[in-house]
């Protein structure tokens, strides 16, 4: 669920109660201020658990900012995000177990102010701090304050009896010489430093959980007021602002690991963590996490999440070949790929090919090639002698596990891990034959990509090599484009003013080869936990600004798993897949639409014979980025429009239909139109254009006696209305004998 999704520790909700809580919200507007805290603009981030400070201060010399810090028994945890673009602030200074004197002293030298205070006690049983502050100058400028050594209830006060509006920014919980202590930041809420706010003290988690979702609220900094123990819940103190749309998420009792599978699986990135050890002794965090991901990703994301059940998992994964990543959530999630893992098996294969370790035409044994879909159980069917590639082929398109078990034997399991391994895929493990389920095989989107970019840019074996090797799966040479696809290119291509002949150009020139796969695994004794993946390469093609095409090629892969309901499952990984490239096809789309395409000539009417008078019609068809000027020549030379010295009236030369009009014998000729936009010129081919004299009725191009037994043939049936009067009569024999007379 976007927006405020809200997870906690699944403590039942209980009613909130005014003494648990004491609520602040000023005008809730757009918060301007604290970008690390509240941005959903994508950024880079970094976040360490009990790492030495040193490996802190290097963070920060490659450009990176603290905005959580805590010790950590000795160490620290921390979160930083990258130090630019709306994240940047100059000048930040950063405390690691500094005593309260050197704090204040430093604060009032520099003219700083505090942005995250963490007091603790140290082995020594002195009260120490991190922190980090900034310089309160410029546009950062802000009145405020600090409080450490005291209480909630003093807190409270210190807000609501300030002369000047507070808002806090950071509050911690703490023991010290055996008391529990407050510390709290808060800054003027005027200006660029105003939005909403609350702040809550010893809450449980179902109360905070109730008031988030009544209030459309979002959690900033979150603490441990009461230590979970045995039969009793923690509780907790918060500062929150309203919402307003943004996608973030809160959980707690979470390990290390399981945390950065959420952040993973949500493109999310943290702004506040605690550490705590729980009843067991066990290291614990909770966390606060705003989303990371960038408006492809949020659109993949949410297309998938809302297509299946809650807690399924999905991630989505998009990169270019040879350059960046342009979607990506739940990347390094290990999933269970079913089918999708056959990629390993043939590229392998294809590389011995390729490096001639054998040949395609490799006559490899096939003991069952009548069960595609089975677990492969040696028992024998239709055996017989197959050629490599198309063992390659039954397993690529067909998705046959029997023949997917006889490159999996030939080649060896560990050769084939080991192969995954040497490729940087170190998410990828194959763990049984597939078709049959259990143990999990293991892959990620990263993996998955990796390797379908290493075939596509020619890193394991040539483009050559490859064309093939995409022939021998299920690939648009063969198969077109899927519908899905087809229907992305007509969607986004109108918002464009590319002609339907344009249209079909690009679609006739994208590419896509693909292998999915799908799995029912039983769980807790009932079937089924259903996972469907698909991994693939696409090749789009672009254009200069000057109309010439190159390609851009991408790979791509999602997953779903474990989802009880396998047709969600197969709707989401289907419509997932093949909308990870609307981005790109729009994009393409627009770059043939901007390019300077020149003109071309579609086609040109054909060779034109008329008697004198009668109307001669010439169009062309035209391509090529408008506006094109048409200009229609006659031997060579120019036309232009307004009546002709013979008689003949044209209209049309410039444009992309001529007609001539009363056409005289002295306007034929050849006729081809010259086209010029921007970009560039074209000439169409000629088209001959007769018109014969009146009297040479039987158009052999010349007057003679044969043309008066023409002409009378033609009268005796009532065809030879010479003098135009609409019908045949002897006006028109005589008409007829004074023009031949004449000869023309």
């Amino acid at each position: 669920m976007l927006n405020s999704s809200v997870k906690n520790s699944g403590i039942l909700r209980r009613a909130l109660t005014a003494a648990a809580l004491a609520a602040a919200c000023g005008v809730c507007g757009s918060a301007q201020a604290q970008p690390d805290r509240n941005s959903n603009t994508p950024t880079g981030w970094l976040w360490y658990l009990n790492v030495p400070n040193s490996t802190i201060w290097n963070a920060i010399g490659d450009g990176f900012r603290v905005i959580d810090i805590e010790e950590s028994g000795g160490a620290v945890n921390a979160v930083l995000v990258q130090n630019s673009g709306e994240y940047q602030l100059f000048g930040q200074a950063l405390y690691a177990g500094a005593t309260a004197t050197a704090v204040s002293n430093d604060l009032s030298v520099n003219n700083r102010r505090l942005i995250d205070l963490e007091p603790y006690e140290n082995s020594s049983g002195a009260l120490r701090f991190y922190g980090t502050a900034t310089p309160n100058t410029g546009s950062n400028a802000a009145g405020w304050g600090w409080l450490y050594n005291t209480t909630s209830s003093n807190i409270i006060n210190w807000v609501n009896n300030n002369p000047t509006p507070l808002r806090l920014i950071d509050i911690d919980v703490y023991n010290y010489n055996g008391q529990r202590y407050y510390s709290a930041v808060a800054v003027n809420n005027t200006g660029s430093q105003q939005q909403g706010w609350w702040h809550l003290y010893n809450i449980s988690s179902s109360a905070l959980s109730t008031f988030i979702e009544q209030n459309d609220a979002r959690i900033v900094d979150l603490e441990i007021h009461q230590p979970q123990v045995l039969f009793s819940p923690a509780t907790y103190s918060a500062i929150l602002t309203p919402n307003q749309n943004r996608s973030w998420w809160w959980y707690l009792g979470q390990s290390g690991t399981a945390l950065s599978e959420k952040l993973d699986l949500n493109a999310a990135r943290l702004v506040d963590l605690e550490e705590y050890s729980d009843p067991f002794g066990q290291t614990r965090y909770h966390a606060v996490m705003l989303d990371n991901a960038n408006a492809a990703t949020r659109r993949l994301r949410t297309l998938m999440w809302n297509s299946v059940s809650a807690n399924a998992k999905s991630g989505a994964y998009l990169k270019e070949v040879g350059g960046p990543v342009r979607v990506a959530f739940g990347v390094d999630y290990v999933f269970e790929p079913a089918s999708t893992l056959k990629i390993l098996h043939t590229t392998y294969a294809w590389d011995r090919v390729a490096a001639g370790l054998e040949s395609q035409a490799t006559q490899v044994w096939v003991p069952d090639r009548c069960n595609n879909n089975e677990c492969p159980d040696g028992v024998a069917c239709d055996p017989g002698w197959e050629r490599l590639d198309q063992v390659i082929r039954e397993t690529m398109e067909q998705s046959d596990n029997n023949r997917t078990k006889v490159l999996h034997d030939r080649y060896g399991r560990s050769t084939l891990n080991n192969y995954a391994t040497a490729l940087g895929m170190g998410g990828t493990q194959i763990n049984h034959d597939i078709g049959c389920g259990l143990p999990a095989n293991e892959l990620t989107l990263r993996d998955l990509g990796l390797i379908w970019e290493l075939v596509a840019d020619g890193s394991l074996f040539s483009t050559a090599w490859r064309d093939v090797f995409f022939g021998l799966m299920i690939d648009s040479d063969e198969s077109g484009l899927p519908s899905r696809i087809v229907s992305i290119i007509s969607a986004e291509a109108g918002s464009t003013y590319l002609t339907g002949q344009e249209i079909g150009d690009f679609r006739s020139l994208v590419s896509t080869a693909s292998k999915g796969g799908n799995y029912g695994v039983p769980s807790g004794g009932n079937c089924c936990l259903f996972h469907r993946s698909g991994g693939g390469w696409a090749r789009i093609p672009f254009k200069d600004s000057n109309g010439n095409i190159f390609f851009r090629e991408f790979v791509h892969g999602v997953f779903v798993n474990d989802e009880p309901n396998d047709t969600l499952a197969a709707q989401a990984v289907g419509q997932a897949f093949s909308e990870l490239l609307r981005e790109p096809i729009r994009e393409a789309l627009e770059s043939w639409d901007d390019a300077c395409d020149p003109p071309v000539v579609r086609a040109i009417s054909r060779d034109v014979s008329v008697r004198a008078g009668e109307t001669v019609t010439l169009s062309v068809s035209e391509g090529g980025t408008q506006p094109i000027s048409e200009q229609w020549r006659r031997n060579g030379a120019a036309l232009s429009n307004g009546t002709h010295p013979s008689g003949a009236i044209i209209s049309g030369a410039t444009g992309r239909t001529l007609r001539i009009d009363n056409a005289q014998p002295s306007l034929t000729g050849d006729y081809r139109v010259s086209l010029l936009n921007d970009c560039g010129s074209t000439q169409s081919s000629e088209v001959r254009v007769t018109i014969f004299c009146p009297s040479d009725w039987d158009e052999s191009g010349g007057v003679d006696g044969d043309d008066i037994a023409a002409f009378f043939t033609d009268w005796q049936i009532g065809e030879a209305d010479f003098d135009g009067s609409g019908g045949t009569d002897g006006d028109d024999i005589g008409a007829f004998f004074v023009r031949w007379q004449a000869g023309c």
